[in-house]
């Protein structure tokens, strides 16, 4: 894809990632701050309440957890827009709270991809759009399938557990109870530890 501005500069701090680039357009700032509002409302953006200029959000903390792909990520964008000569400077900035969600490659690149495209509609008036549902989808089916996965992988390993373990764990004297929590971590760590190195495995990249 062409490059209408910097490279998109990805920042750590804390529990939030921080995506920015800069760039130009001949264009006066009413109409690059519509653009901008109309480009990310097709994403699924909305205008963040009680703020002033172009800021806007998508995505919660609970429905990420609940749905692994990008667009239910906890992400808010706000887009700086400067005067210079006929032109109008945009510094566009993505902040993403990653509070209780493991980020992925394939999220990150995914995101990244929506800031250039955002670029490119601003300068264009045209954008990508089914190829960035595309990408949303395929990192969505993709963890589906990392957990299914985990979870076929981690029922034989259940049987075994279950098999071996238990009869030990009865002949040392251990209650009922006892024993209950005992299988069930056990079963809870393994389902985690598969399902997880499936994604990590599956998800390095959205797979431009």
């Amino acid at each position: 894809m062409q490059s209408f501005g910097e490279p998109v500069r990805v920042e750590r701090h804390g529990r939030k990632i921080c995506m920015s680039t800069r760039f130009r357009v001949p264009a006066g700032m009413e109409t690059v701050r519509q653009r901008l509002a109309d480009y990310f409302a097709r994403i699924d953006f909305t205008p963040a309440p009680g703020v002033k200029g172009v800021v806007m959000q998508r995505g919660a903390l609970l429905r990420s957890a609940l749905r692994w792909e990008p667009r239910t990520l906890p992400v808010r964008v706000d887009a700086q827009l400067h005067p210079m000569d006929e032109q109008t400077e945009v510094v566009l900035t993505l902040e993403l709270n990653r509070t209780g969600h493991v980020i992925v490659g394939a999220e990150l690149e995914v995101l990244q991809r929506e800031l250039l495209e955002a670029v490119r509609f601003v300068v264009e008036g045209e954008a990508n759009f089914a190829r960035l549902e595309q990408l949303n989808q395929r990192v969505r089916e993709r963890a589906n399938l990392a957990i299914w996965l985990g979870i076929a992988v981690a029922i034989p390993i259940f049987v075994a557990l279950f098999v071996f373990v238990r009869p030990l764990l009865v002949e040392w004297g251990v209650t009922r109870a006892t024993r209950i929590v005992i299988m069930s971590g056990l079963s809870g760590m393994v389902f985690g530890a598969t399902a997880w190195l499936f994604v990590k495995f599956m998800m390095r990249s959205a797979g431009e």
